[in-house]
């Protein structure tokens, strides 16, 4: 019997611990409900933990985490401070206006002037030109900008010939050129501590004329997605892409006979330095040239394969209102205007402006997104992130007036009037743009050339 009470005791208590642990387990569930019903979406709140971000200037999803009491003991969530979303600032950098000037020729041979990235690995930006005779000349940033005197000269043979700037080609962490001579040779010229190596340049056979170069100076940076920056080039009979690589200029990965030497004589067809437009993490080639009389820009998105035997991702077409002589007299990436992560196009109107068309998963827009008038303009490019704020801006040089401009991102679109506008005399305004960082104080630096009827040729600096 007693043996019985003993079993029956026992098993009261069981009982009993498992009322209470029901008990405590249905408390921590409600407890653990309680913090979930305290996360809510909310806007703008600059304490908040971020969900989700993009650096565009729109309202933000974030989830806000608030303290909340457990079993008596406080647990506090602590909540994160998101990035600052950069915003536009409409106003240049006050140095933008301390200019540098130097006169590198005095002679009847028209010269071309070049940024040439970091030829030599000190972390400043170069400038380099090349004249009708054959003649280059190199000048490596330092703390002044840019010496009086070059710190490079050489001759080649050049009726036709000029400098192509490249990136890295040969993966060996200097940038390089190609120079081209007349009759379709040329040379692979590579960057060094010392500057460029003149002496261990390497030639190329190019099939056709020599190659003309880019009109914005910029190199087109890897399209072959292998990570290695590539050359692209074009002459009278093809358009070739030049792999990167160290046995770089040895192979082609693609080539098209796109381009007559009839419209390449007439300067009609034409290649321009694109970015990345789709968003693919490889840049992409553009191709200006003209279909059935009217004059187009044709993308071809960036490929290890024959990108130009692949139908283009996108076309602009002339607008109506405009000429159609007159488009695209020049044309370039414009870097990313908007911040959304697609790189945007110029094209410059001769006499009618300036537009701007936005990038895009399927290419540029089929208009316009932005149209600026009333002046002409030779040339447009970017002008790099002038005033620090984390946009893109653009430069526009109308030689014809000489006069150069540079229109502010406002986030969205651009500014309609220029924040800084400068008229010299000669052709001031061509070439320029975004020249680097040449003087080694973080901020970049815009060039404009300048060519004046005795023969005088100037670069300008303004820092």
């Amino acid at each position: 019997m007693k043996r019985s009470r003993i079993v029956m005791f026992i098993g009261m208590i069981f009982v009993l611990l498992g009322v209470i642990l029901l008990s405590v387990t249905s408390e921590l569930k409600k407890s653990e409900a309680s913090i979930v019903s305290d996360v809510r979406i909310k806007q703008n709140n600059p304490t908040d933990l971020i969900v989700t971000h993009t650096y565009i200037p729109v309202p933000i999803e974030v989830v806000e985490l608030t303290a909340t009491t457990v079993a008596g003991t406080p647990t506090i969530i602590p909540s994160i401070t998101p990035p600052m979303i950069p915003t536009p600032t409409m106003s240049a950098q006050a140095s933008l206006n301390a200019r540098y000037e130097v006169q590198w020729s005095q002679s009847n041979y028209y010269q071309h002037l070049f940024a040439l990235g970091d030829i030599n690995g000190d972390m400043l930006s170069d400038m380099g030109t090349f004249d009708d005779t054959g003649l280059v000349h190199v000048w490596f940033g330092n703390a002044n900008g840019i010496s009086p005197n070059p710190s490079q000269t050489a001759y080649f043979r050049a009726d036709q010939g000029g400098v192509i700037p490249l990136c890295d080609v040969n993966n060996d962490h200097y940038d390089d050129v190609i120079i081209t001579e007349d009759k379709g040779e040329g040379w692979f010229v590579p960057g060094s501590a010392e500057g460029l190596q003149f002496t261990q340049r390497q030639s190329i056979i190019f099939g056709g004329w020599s190659p003309r170069a880019q009109i914005a100076n910029k190199c087109f940076g890897d399209v072959t997605g292998d990570g290695i920056d590539d050359a692209v080039v074009l002459t009278n009979t093809q358009l070739q892409v030049f792999r990167g690589g160290t046995d770089f200029p040895s192979i082609v990965s693609s080539s098209s006979t796109m381009c007559t030497a009839k419209l390449f004589v007439q300067g009609i067809c034409n290649i321009g330095v694109a970015g990345d437009v789709n968003g693919d993490n490889v840049n992409d080639v553009a191709v200006m040239r003209t279909i059935e009389n009217e004059r187009v820009i044709e993308l071809y998105s960036g490929t290890a394969t024959q990108m130009f035997d692949m139908p283009p991702l996108s076309v602009i077409h002339g607008i109506a209102e405009y000429k159609n002589s007159e488009f695209a007299s020049s044309f370039s990436s414009v870097g990313d205007i908007n911040r959304d992560g697609f790189d945007d196009i110029g094209v410059a109107q001769y006499w009618n402006g300036v537009m701007v068309y936005f990038g895009g998963p399927n290419g540029y827009t089929a208009k316009p997104n932005w149209i600026a008038t009333g002046f002409d303009a030779g040339i447009v490019a970017s002008a790099g992130d002038i005033n620090d704020d984390g946009y893109d801006d653009l430069y526009v040089g109308s030689p014809w007036q000489a006069t150069a401009r540079i229109f502010l991102s406002t986030g969205a679109t651009l500014a309609d009037t220029p924040v800084w506008q400068e008229t010299n005399d000669g052709h001031f305004g061509w070439p320029g743009g975004d020249a680097g960082d040449i003087d080694g104080n973080g901020k970049n630096d815009i060039f404009v050339g300048a060519h004046y009827t005795n023969g005088t040729e100037k670069v300008f600096l303004f820092r």
